[in-house]
């Protein structure tokens, strides 16, 4: 759902008084602006009610030039980020309510004739609201004449008869013998000729009163028509009609002139205020059986409107209950209008709309709500087998027809659909007293066990540039941009499923799960970037401000523990500082450490390992640190007793239990070099008692596996779990010899890790490619027992898979292709190892394996790249990645393994 009432141009039409508003504001939708008319002068009454545990205001603004006029720039900006001269240059404030606590707000303020914004805005929380706004028109006195004295006969006038009027100062005494004029006709000017006894008095032109209002027949053939300018300011028209739901089209109004219907006792019932420059518009109006009388008044002096409009009652084509939902056919393959109808908010016979369908084979399912002058939104609920809602969700961007684009009004959306039952609603915002007619089109796209686009949601081409996939609790978290914001998201696979939860001014690339909540670096345009948490529950909040402004606090390092989470961070000053968080703020604790040396954080069981300089005497010295997931200070391990030179470990990795491996430069045979280190009791309170053991002998009397001094190539160290704890091994890619003496990086492995010692041997598994040239071994990943990894044999990189031995490590092969395939992102979920790579071709897709062959899940860009990236398992057995298809941008996909 994307918000996009924050903004002018997207402001909601609550049309004219009386309203009564019911909406919400969350941490992903924090203004409402709204747009309301007065016909003229008159006392307004604005309550804002209904907050709860959250703390609401209002502002009532007057426009200083119509909407259109207001710079596309400035009208489609979020309200929240114009500054107060630029509010001030369209905007003036007129009234606004402040009160502190969930208190109800109101305003009361005169106003003039003119459209006018409401802002309803967050302070704090997230809570319902009720907007009400009631107005008043203000009639103007009429004023009383002032009695006009009367004079003092001249002495010998005639004394006139009782009841004859007495003459107006200065008009002349009629001669003797003229007829006294009948009480009550008007007196003439002076010198206007007397009228001839038995003249008939004229009586108004007829159509400009209650009274001599046109009798017209409503009728979508024969319009109501006529001209509007000075000389006829206002057109009556008197109609009979049945109860129902009446659509009227307008032409020719374009700013100039008003409509307003009346009921028989000349009460008005509607008010339509059309638009500057809009040739044709349309209203619904609901009516009861009766008459009514349709004014139209001119809106500004000195214009003239010619004006037509024809009347047509509506007949409702689809159920009004979701018990009774329409039925909609098959959904087809290609994009078809499967439903025309219309919805008017408090409608005679179609208040809202209610179509049933189903799902039998999963897929992309497109819904276009299209052609609607009116807003309309749109709920998608699915059912279980006892028809009860399970999901739901509304999509509702403001589809006012934008100028110029009279009719062109829509609601677009599109995902994964599970096979099931589901309703879709189509409706009006609750107390807008506006409606549309509408043009339902969808289609599925089915995808069967094949990946599907858990939401379109840069509808279209675009893409939304999604990144950050990162698993909480079973779900997806990921960034994406909807066209107009980047947002958090939060997706199971399907649209549905599929929420929007908080906008921001951008998203960085830094996340982590730590217990049921996401930690990331976000800008939400305030506080810079700095790091936030959201949790399962919806609650999404700044976990604590270290850089107060706009600058930021310079994250890049973030490791979680339990419920920890660790970061780095450079909030000002002269170096980067350690911080520890569960949630609300953070704790510094840098106290020994050089935060700027910190890297390699890896978590092992409860507990924090990492390698840093430390301070004072330990100043440039770099070594291995660790720190408890309830403690707020680090512990630093030693692991080059005695020497003044650094271990700088490296590839920290769990075996098990209370044992890890890493590289580390520890004294030995020949010096001190890097070595392969294990380190026993890694948990016990004095570091001291940590064990550290050397692993120096290789197959083939390797001297230096790891190279020499404190360099290091890229080691990879990988446990692989095996049946039993003597069937483990830790794979590691060494330096080897050939028979030439040559060296190059190549595969090893540590049977049964756990039990072994300085005299264990690590042999080489094979070598891959012969002679001095590495084989690249990259990627490496325990699957099923066994690892898999890419490497180059000399013809290509290519997949591999090892048990342990010579003959157990194999390359697989693709049919057709002799060379490599280069292969990438290697992710295990369930039974199935998922990668990226060409197939031999020159298109990058994603491809599977579960043993020993490799096959094309689908080719979801036929005519280019998908380009595969940020594969990660959610749940149990589902694969989460973005790719692009070509036709929707780069998306989110899941697909699931079947097991």
């Amino acid at each position: 759902m994307a918000d996009r009432d924050n903004r002018i141009g997207r402001a909601r039409s609550l049309g004219l008084p009386p309203v009564n508003r019911r909406d919400k504001l969350g941490s992903g939708d924090l203004d409402d602006l709204f747009r309301v008319n007065l016909l003229g002068r008159s006392s307004v009454d604005l309550n804002l009610s209904g907050v709860k545990k959250a703390n609401f205001d209002v502002e009532m603004y007057a426009f200083k030039r119509p909407v259109n006029q207001i710079p596309k720039k400035i009208r489609n900006a979020d309200f929240r980020s114009l500054k107060a001269r630029v509010r001030n240059q369209y905007l003036q404030l007129v009234g606004a309510s402040r009160r502190k606590g969930s208190r109800v707000e109101s305003i009361q303020q005169t106003l003039d004739a003119g459209e006018y914004l409401v802002r309803v805005y967050q302070r704090k929380g997230n809570s319902r609201y009720v907007l009400g706004v009631n107005s008043t028109a203000i009639v103007e006195p009429v004023p009383v004449p002032v009695p006009v004295p009367v004079p003092t006969p001249t002495p010998g006038t005639p004394i006139p008869t009782p009841g004859t009027p007495i003459p107006t100062p200065g008009t002349p005494i009629p001669t003797p013998g003229t007829p006294i004029p009948t009480p009550g006709t008007p007196i003439p000017t002076p010198g206007t000729p007397i009228p001839t006894p038995g003249t008939p008095i004229p009586t108004p032109p007829p159509g400009n009163s209650f009274d001599t209002a046109f009798t017209r027949t409503l009728s979508p053939t024969t319009p109501l028509a006529g001209t509007l300018n000075d000389a006829d300011k206002v057109d009556y028209y008197k109609v009979t009609v049945g109860r129902g739901d009446y659509l009227f089209a307008t032409s020719g109004l374009q700013g100039k002139a008003d409509i307003e219907i009346f009921n028989n006792s000349r009460s008005s019932i509607a008010r339509f205020t059309s638009n500057v420059n809009q040739p044709d518009e349309k209203f619904l109006q609901g009516l009861d059986a009766g008459t009514y009388f349709i004014k139209f008044t001119q809106r500004t002096t000195g214009t003239t409107a010619n004006y037509t409009v024809t009347g047509q009652k509506q007949t409702d084509r689809v159920s009004n209950a979701s018990n009774t939902a329409t039925a909609l056919p098959s959904l087809p393959s290609t994009l078809t209008k499967l439903s025309s109808n219309y919805v008017l908010d408090g409608g005679k016979d179609s208040p809202v709309d209610y179509h049933r369908f189903r799902v039998t084979t999963p897929g992309f399912l497109t819904v276009e709500v299209r052609n609607m002058f009116g807003n309309l939104d749109v709920e998608v609920q699915q059912l279980d087998s006892s028809g009860a809602v399970v999901q739901s969700d509304i999509y509702n961007n403001p589809s006012q027809s934008p100028v110029g684009t009279y009719g062109k009004g829509s609601e677009v959306f599109g995902g994964g659909f599970q096979a099931g039952d589901y309703i879709l609603k189509v409706f009006t915002p609750n107390g807008s007293k506006i409606g549309s007619t509408y043009d339902l089109f969808m289609s599925l796209d089915t995808r069967g066990t094949n990946p599907i686009i858990a939401k379109d949601t840069n509808f279209g081409q675009g893409g939304s540039q999604a990144k950050n996939i990162v698993e909480v609790g079973g779900f997806a978290f990921y960034s994406a941009f909807d066209g107009q914001k980047t947002a958090l998201y939060r997706s199971n696979g399907t649209l549905l499923g599929t929420t929007k939860i908080r906008e921001f001014a951008s998203i960085g690339s830094l996340a982590i799960a730590a217990g049921n909540s996401l930690y990331f670096v976000a800008n939400d345009g305030i506080s810079g970037s700095e790091l936030w948490r959201s949790t399962l529950d919806g609650t999404t909040e700044l976990v604590a401000d270290l850089a107060p402004g706009s600058a930021g606090a310079s994250i890049n390092q973030i490791a979680a523990v339990g419920n920890s989470v660790y970061f780095v961070a450079n909030p000002g000053g002269t170096a980067p500082k350690f911080y520890r968080t569960t949630g609300v703020g953070a704790t510094d604790i840098t106290a020994g450490l050089a935060g700027d040396s910190i890297q390699g954080m890896t978590a092992v069981g409860n507990a924090l390992f990492f390698s840093s300089e430390g301070t004072g005497q330990f100043a440039g010295d770099v070594e291995l640190w660790r720190i408890f997931d309830n403690q707020n200070s680090a512990t630093r391990i030693s692991l080059n007793d005695g020497f003044d030179s650094s271990s700088s470990p490296l590839n920290i990795t769990s075996v098990g239990d209370d044992t890890i491996y890493l590289t580390a430069v520890r004294p030995g045979t020949g010096g001190s070099k890097r070595r392969l280190v294990k380190l026993t009791n890694v948990f016990a309170t004095n570091a001291n008692d940590i064990g550290k053991i050397n692993l120096d002998n290789y197959n083939g009397g390797l001297a230096s596996p790891f190279g020499t001094g404190t360099s290091s190539f890229n080691a990879q160290l990988r446990f692989v779990k095996g049946a039993t704890a003597a069937q483990d091994a830790l794979y590691l890619v060494a330096g080897a010899r050939d028979s030439n003496g040559g060296l190059g990086n190549e595969l090893f492995r540590l049977v049964n890790p756990l039990a072994a010692d300085a005299n264990s041997m690590v042999e080489l598994v094979k070598d891959i490619r012969p002679g001095s040239t590495s084989s690249s071994l990259n990627n490496l990943v325990a699957f099923n027992g066994k690892l898999y990894f890419t490497a180059d044999d000399g013809t290509g990189v290519r997949l591999w898979y090892s048990d342990g031995t010579a003959n157990g490590t194999q390359s697989i092969a693709i049919s057709g292709v002799s060379g490599g395939y280069a292969p990438s992102r290697l992710t295990v979920v369930g039974n199935t190892l998922f990668l990226v790579t060409n197939g031999g071709s020159a298109d990058v897709e994603l491809w599977k394996t579960t043993g020993t062959t490799l096959n094309l899940v689908q080719d979801l860009n036929p005519t280019g790249s998908s380009n595969p990236q940020n594969l990660v398992k959610i749940g149990n057995n589902a694969l989460f990645f973005i790719a692009n298809d070509g036709k929707n941008g780069l998306e989110v996909w899941s697909v699931g393994t079947g097991s």
